[in-house]
C-alpha cells in the first residue's frame, strides 16, 4: 500500500474515533442534565445517582429531638475522609449538631437538677484560646470532684469587647452555690480582680424543657461578628464533658422511601406552622432529610402513622 493511501486511512480512523468520542461526551452530558433535573424534583440527591438509599427516623429517648435521614450506601473501600483542618468559624453544621445535642438531653434531668451557668473573664483576659480551653478544663475537674454526677455542654462566645465567655448547661446538679461558683472560677482564672470575683459568674435553674430549646435557639441560631483576634480560629466552639452521664440514647426506626417522604412532608408542615406563628419566613427546603424539636412520644406516633 502506498504512503498516500496509508495517510488517508489514518485520517479516516482519527475522524471516526473523534466522532465516537464526541457522541460519548454528548450522551454523558445528557445523562448528567437528566440527573440534575431529577435531583431538583427531589427524586435523587446529588452525586449518588442510582445508589441504594437507607431511610429512617431517629429520635432521642426521653428527649425532644427527632431526625429524618436518607443515607446512600457506598462501598466501604470508597470512603475517603480528608484530614481535619483548623476550626476557624462556627459553621452551620456545627451549629445544627449543637442544637440537636441540647434538644436530645432527656427531660428527666430538669427534675433531677439542670442549671444555666455563665463564666466570664475580667478586664484583663488572656489572648490565647488554648488557655481559655485549659482553664475551662481545670474548672471542670473542680466541678466533678464536688458533684460526681455532673455533666455539661459548653458553648464559647465572644463579648462586644472581644473577651471570651462560656455558656454551660449543667445536668446532675440540683443546686450550685453562687459563692463556690464565683470562687472556683476566680481561682482557676487567677485574675486577682475583686470585681471579677463578684460579677464573673452567673447561675440559673432550668424550669422547663422549653427553656433548653429557647437556649439552643438563642445562643446558636444567631450570626456573630467575630473580633479581629478571633479571625484565625479559636478551636472548637462547643463541646460536652461527661457525655455518658447526659443519658442521650438514640432510637432508630427504618422507613421505606414512600414512608420517608410522607414523614418529611408532615414534619415540614409542622415546622412551617411554627415559623408562621413566630412571624418567620418559610423553613429551608430538605433533600436528604430534616430534623425537628419533637419528643419521643410524638416521634413514635409519627413513625406509626406513616407506616399505616
Amino acid at each position: 500500500m502506498s504512503r498516500k493511501a496509508t495517510n488517508a486511512l489514518s485520517q479516516i480512523s482519527r475522524r471516526h474515533s473523534s466522532r465516537e468520542a464526541w457522541r460519548a461526551v454528548k450522551a454523558a452530558r445528557a445523562k448528567f442534565a437528566a440527573a440534575k433535573r431529577a435531583a431538583r424534583r427531589g427524586l435523587v440527591h446529588g452525586p449518588y445517582v442510582g445508589a441504594e438509599a437507607h431511610c429512617g427516623l431517629t429520635y432521642a429517648v426521653g428527649g425532644r429531638c427527632t431526625k429524618l435521614r436518607r443515607k446512600f450506601g457506598r462501598s466501604r473501600f470508597d470512603r475517603f475522609r480528608p484530614p481535619r483542618g483548623l476550626v476557624r468559624t462556627f459553621s452551620r453544621k456545627s451549629r445544627t449538631r449543637l442544637q440537636q445535642t441540647l434538644c436530645a438531653i432527656p427531660t428527666r434531668h430538669i427534675g433531677q437538677g439542670m442549671l444555666f451557668v455563665t463564666l466570664t473573664y475580667p478586664r484583663d483576659y488572656p489572648g490565647s484560646w488554648r488557655l481559655w480551653k485549659s482553664q475551662l478544663h481545670n474548672w471542670r475537674k473542680r466541678l466533678f470532684l464536688r458533684c460526681p454526677r455532673a455533666a455539661f455542654v459548653w458553648k464559647l462566645e465572644p463579648q462586644k469587647r472581644g473577651a471570651p465567655h462560656f455558656h454551660l448547661i449543667v445536668t446532675g446538679v440540683p443546686y450550685l452555690a453562687r459563692e463556690w461558683l464565683s470562687r472556683s472560677w476566680y481561682e482557676v482564672v487567677a485574675s486577682g480582680d475583686q470585681k471579677h470575683l463578684v460579677a464573673g459568674t452567673n447561675v440559673q435553674q432550668v424550669m422547663s424543657s422549653r427553656g433548653v430549646a429557647a437556649y439552643a435557639a438563642k445562643y446558636t441560631a444567631k450570626a456573630q461578628q467575630l473580633p479581629p483576634d478571633w479571625q484565625d480560629g479559636v478551636g472548637r466552639w462547643w463541646g460536652v464533658y461527661g457525655r455518658e452521664r447526659l443519658g442521650i440514647v438514640w432510637e432508630f426506626v427504618p422507613l421505606t422511601q414512600r414512608e420517608f417522604w410522607r414523614a418529611c412532608r408532615w414534619t415540614y408542615r409542622l415546622i412551617g406552622s411554627r415559623y408562621k406563628a413566630q412571624g418567620r419566613g418559610s423553613p429551608r427546603r430538605y433533600s436528604a432529610g430534616l430534623w425537628v424539636v419533637l419528643d419521643d412520644r410524638k416521634a413514635r406516633r409519627l413513625a406509626a402513622a406513616v407506616a399505616s
